[in-house]
């Protein structure tokens, strides 16, 4: 039985959905009569909203500097255009940037932009020739990049290093993230923070409005009591092809996308003083353990964010609890010699993660496993940005790399991470920057000392550098079983990486050495004392052509020797990669490669093919394949090797859609040496734009059919079934309600019944107390 707690928990979701599936807010997505006083009141049609606005048009060239007007007041994000927007600054979006070079754009679009005493504001008008076609989903923040939307990627530095981006779809769905272009350009779409939105459909397209309050913002004031922003707007247009449409000519023969941003001007907001966010959760749990035990608890927690200025952030949080976060996809762990990656999702490690990215994976936050406490300041000074980040973990998670495998153990002691990070900008766009890590742990500890940057040596070519030295212990136990040093050792790696970036041509040459005493106990470096050099190359082509938008070849090899220089293995690979009508794309390759396993160097060759295609809006359609030589780490002999992952996803309506994903890998020589079987499905619907309902189930299976394998404990069979249900409710991406259950069956297992079965039922509520936006 749950507890009291939870039955009523139970009660109010299940209030909730079926009230709100009473007044599902089909009206808010019809055509409305606007209220008086808006910009153009009888407007029933986009067409007839352009028109005031087709004479005003600013024409924007790249990196060019305009002023933005000041509104006489502030707008609400509801998709309906006040008055105030007479005085917005207005850009046509005339180029199509993708899926064609700076072709016309296959579709009008007009974008008002200005800024009020307190929001930097945006509206998109998006007449649709054919509305019919548009594809548009109801879902959750972050999963609608397959459908129509727009959006805005804004550097508040001005600096070219990273931006904000937003973006919103037809039916109001937001996504958020940074960009990074300080080491190699990235997106970070865990990152959330508070911004608002409306949208108004019409029968020939719809309207989009955007508010980004300056208090949710990083930015810097000049000198001059200015701002200086780089912005991009754009839309998506996803058809046959996916179109993207810019407001300016893109030039693909550069190594820079923020750096092309037209500058926006305008007159500095007064920086509020001393802004703060509270958010408080409560957690309450029913579990089973694996021993047939049940227990049932509650607890709370509390995240905090002040900001003194603009530009510098302090956060705290204490008993953090992460149960509403996605669990991790089945990956298969058999037949491997290095821990396979996981993806950080949780949001306390994603405020400014790009600062926390090196060329070598030094800082990888998922080893914090179970943080007590943790606090983090990020801060930018003119050329200066600071990062910090300190935290309790209960458990210690380490790290033993090698040249060919590597292990890896969880202390269930208590461990202090201590992170530091200083970037220093230099020119336009080149950085370096120093990072340093601690971990601290009962008779152990490993320290790290990082130096990296990046120099944009022309429009083309860039220089990625990393040097970084550590001095590591631990405790005689553990150093003993696991075959470590007893006292404490150092050691230290670096990387150059060599860079061009182009339209037609792209390429990259790499050397990393890494010695015998070098850990990252903070970071996912699982193998050392090697050295590494390789190249990668890609020649492009942009056809005219209806059926391919875009093909190339491909071409890349990779030589790992020890610290004696004897080889370790290498790689060689050769393909052709395409982008094709029905958003479709693919790549064909071809590997031969040398793999180390004990003192034997095996050679073979192995087969790629990818696939993936979205004809229409409610299929997408995947398959990887790969076939050929492989090595069996176990039985340390040669083998052969099947791997297909097909994959689907149907849209039933707007709201509802399903997932589907299967892998089946075998490991054979005359007979299956071994094989696994993953099955993976995901339900989403989203029944309004704040209640959602999510269902995960994933099943994996391992058989271990020869006997050499179960005379070393191998089951012939393993079994694991994974289940996750998720009912939320969310006002915003941090005040929500959440309902949710979390089970595990495994098959055999080491407990008495030869049966591992956890599962856990909890609700948890959070709410943002923030100043007014």
């Amino acid at each position: 039985m749950l507890s009291r707690a939870c039955r009523w928990a139970v009660v109010l979701a299940l209030w909730i959905l079926c009230r709100t599936s009473l007044s599902v807010a089909q009206a808010r997505w019809e055509p409305q009569d606007a209220p008086s006083g808006v910009v153009q009141a009888a407007a029933a049609r986009v067409a007839d909203l352009v028109r005031p606005f087709q004479e005003r048009v600013t024409a924007w060239q790249a990196e060019e500097a305009y002023e933005v007007p000041v509104l006489d007041e502030d707008v609400q994000a509801d998709g309906v255009l006040e008055p105030a927007w007479t005085r917005a600054m207005v850009v046509r979006l005339p180029y199509e940037i993708q899926t064609g070079e700076n072709r016309p754009a296959p579709i009008e679009t007009f974008v008002l932009l200005g800024v009020t005493a307190r929001a930097f504001v945006a509206a998109f008008l998006c007449p649709d020739p054919h509305p019919e076609q548009m594809r548009v989903s109801k879902t959750d923040r972050d999963r609608m990049f397959n459908d129509d939307f727009v959006g805005l990627i804004v550097d508040t530095f001005g600096d070219r290093r990273h931006a904000y981006e937003v973006f919103v779809n037809p039916v109001g769905v937001q996504a958020d993230g940074l960009r990074s272009e300080v080491g190699r350009e990235q997106e970070d779409m865990n990152f959330d923070f508070l911004w608002e939105s409306g949208v108004r459909r019409f029968p020939d397209g719809y309207v989009v409005e955007i508010r980004i309050p300056f208090s949710s913002i990083r930015y810097r004031v000049g000198p001059d009591g200015r701002a200086a922003w780089r912005v991009i707007a754009f839309r998506n247009y996803p058809r046959d092809y996916r179109y993207l449409t810019s407001p300016i000519a893109a030039d693909f023969n550069r190594n820079c996308t923020i750096c092309q941003f037209p500058v926006l001007m305008f007159p500095a907001p007064e920086a509020p003083a001393d802004l703060s966010q509270v958010l408080p959760y409560g957690r309450v749990t029913a579990e089973r353990a694996d021993d047939g035990t049940h227990a049932r608890g509650a607890t709370v927690g509390l995240d905090l964010k002040y900001q003194p200025s603009p530009s510098w952030t302090a956060d705290a949080t204490v008993r953090p609890d992460f149960s509403q976060v996605e669990t991790d996809v089945f990956q298969i762990t058999t037949n491997i010699r290095f821990a396979p990656f996981y993806p950080e999702k949780r949001p306390f490690f994603m405020e400014r993660s790009d600062l926390w990215t090196t060329p070598l994976e030094v800082l990888y936050t998922r080893t914090v496993l179970d943080p007590v406490y943790g606090m983090r300041v990020t801060g930018q000074t003119g050329r200066h940005t600071v990062a910090f980040f300190h935290l309790m973990d209960r458990r210690t998670l380490l790290w033993f790399p090698g040249v060919q495998a590597a292990d890896r153990t969880v202390v269930e002691a208590r461990s202090w991470d201590t992170v530091f990070r200083y970037r220093l900008d230099l020119g336009q766009q080149s950085t370096v920057g120093v990072l340093l890590t601690d971990k601290e742990y009962a008779g152990g500890f490993n320290r790290l000392l990082s130096l990296d940057g990046r120099w944009f040596l022309s429009r083309q070519w860039s220089l990625v550098t990393q040097a970084v030295g550590t001095w590591t212990a631990y405790p005689r136990a553990i150093a003993q079983v696991y075959a470590q040093p007893e006292d404490d050792f150092w050691g230290w790696a670096y990387r150059f990486q060599l860079l061009r970036d182009g339209k037609h041509w792209s390429g990259r040459w790499r050397w990393e050495t890494r010695t015998d005493g070098f850990r990252a106990d903070l970071g996912f470096i699982q193998q050392v004392g090697v050295r590494q050099v390789g190249t990668w190359q890609e020649w492009t082509l942009w056809p005219q052509g209806r059926w391919v938008s875009r093909f190339g070849f491909a071409a890349g090899g990779n030589f790992l020797w020890d610290m004696a220089w004897s080889q370790q293995g290498h790689e060689a690979n050769v393909g052709l990669f395409f982008q094709a009508v029905g958003q479709t794309h693919g790549w064909l390759g071809v590997k031969n490669f040398s793999e180390r396993s004990g003192t034997v160097l095996f050679h073979g060759h192995r087969l790629f093919v990818e696939l993936s295609s979205q004809p229409n809006s409610w299929l997408t359609l995947q398959i990887n394949f790969s076939a050929g030589d492989a090595v069996d780490y176990f039985l340390n002999e040669k083998a052969r090797q099947f791997r297909v992952v097909p994959g689907l996803t149907l849209k039933f309506t707007e709201g509802f859609q399903v997932t589907y994903q299967t892998t089946y890998q075998r490991l054979s020589r005359t007979a299956t040496l071994q094989d696994a079987w993953i099955q993976s499905a995901r339900l989403e619907w989203q029944v309004t734009p704040a209640l959602g309902l999510r269902q995960i189930v994933q099943w994996l299976r391992y058989r271990f059919p020869d006997a050499r394998y179960q005379a070393e404990g191998y089951p012939a069979r393993q079994q694991v079934l994974e289940t996750q249900t998720l009912v939320r409710y969310r006002w915003n991406y941090a005040t929500a309600l959440y309902i949710g259950f979390y089970g595990r069956w495994a098959t055999p297992a080491d407990t008495a019944t030869g049966r591992s079965v956890t599962w856990t039922v909890f609700t948890k509520f959070s709410y943002l107390f923030n100043g007014s936006l």
